[in-house]
């Protein structure tokens, strides 16, 4: 009598069931494959105009702060070196692998975590507490599982909404009690599978977690501690969502201002600055 065949049904956790998980784009493993050849690199990236065109334009704003200006992607290579080529190039293909899905739909929020990116990357630099590329990094990747699970639950937005009204519970816990998981959750799956920086994908899944928050664990704290200012500066809540203000700020404004030792006025001061360096993206 023959074995019966093993049942696949459990190879994913119920919870990820119908959940797409972007694999990590084949260019990325080929620049790691390249390392150190940094020319080599520079030639992979050059074979696509629109990677070489984003690469130089992130290389070039704010977040990096350069000397003086890149013009090709040689010069950014080998300025930059290989681990902040892939961190850059990774942000840039994370929108290409949800292209297919509801695209139109999520035109404002890429360009919301562009902005986000810049701000932590700024918000890194200003007060020392994190890497500015990881910074950057989580920018981009921090709501990554958005697109997956509003794909899946086609009122993910609405359910945020919600989430983002109430004080009873931390916003992600609110989402996975009606859910059983929750973008940041997915998100740092996705992180995981890409093979971000351990510090950037442990952020993303503690981003939504109050308890999680300050618990002296750094450097992931001093990067949710940039994620959270920048979700003020940029107004994250309202454009994902639609609420004027998330009633989650207030319950960690405090401790927020009192890791950075700054006051509700400096708070307000440091928007206005870092909004106006905000605008020299372009």
């Amino acid at each position: 009598m023959s074995a019966a065949p093993v049942s696949k049904q459990k190879e994913r956790p119920d919870f990820m069931k119908g959940i797409y998980i972007p694999p990590q784009p084949a260019i990325i493993e080929e620049i790691r494959d390249a390392s150190p050849d940094l020319p080599r690199i520079a030639k992979l990236i050059g074979k696509d105009a629109g990677i070489s065109a984003n690469v130089i334009r992130t290389v070039n704003s704010p977040a990096y702060n350069l000397p003086n200006k890149i013009s090709s992607i040689n010069q950014a290579v080998m300025m930059l070196g290989l681990d902040s080529v892939i961190n850059i190039v990774n942000g840039l293909m994370i929108r290409t692998a949800f292209e297919k899905y509801n695209t139109d739909d999520l035109v404002e929020f890429w360009e919301l975590n562009e902005e986000m990116a810049l701000c932590c990357s700024l918000l890194a630099r200003r007060f020392d507490v994190a890497d500015t590329e990881q910074a950057y990094l989580l920018g981009l990747f921090h709501n990554c599982g958005i697109p997956a699970m509003a794909k899946k639950f086609p009122n993910y937005n609405g359910l945020l909404r919600e989430a983002y009204s109430q004080l009873e519970v931390a916003a992600m816990e609110y989402i996975s009690q009606r859910l059983n998981t929750n973008h940041t959750l997915i998100g740092y799956l996705i992180a995981r599978n890409w093979k971000l920086p351990d510090p950037v994908s442990e952020a993303i899944r503690e981003q939504g977690d109050r308890a999680r928050l300050y618990q002296r664990s750094p450097p992931t704290d001093g990067l949710l501690i940039c994620l959270k200012l920048a979700e003020q500066i940029c107004a994250a809540p309202r454009r994902l969502s639609g609420v004027v203000e998330s009633a989650q700020w207030p319950v960690i404004a405090e401790e927020v201002f009192r890791e950075l030792c700054i006051s509700e006025e400096d708070f307000a001061d440091l928007e206005h600055e870092i909004r106006e360096q905000m605008i020299l993206v372009g």
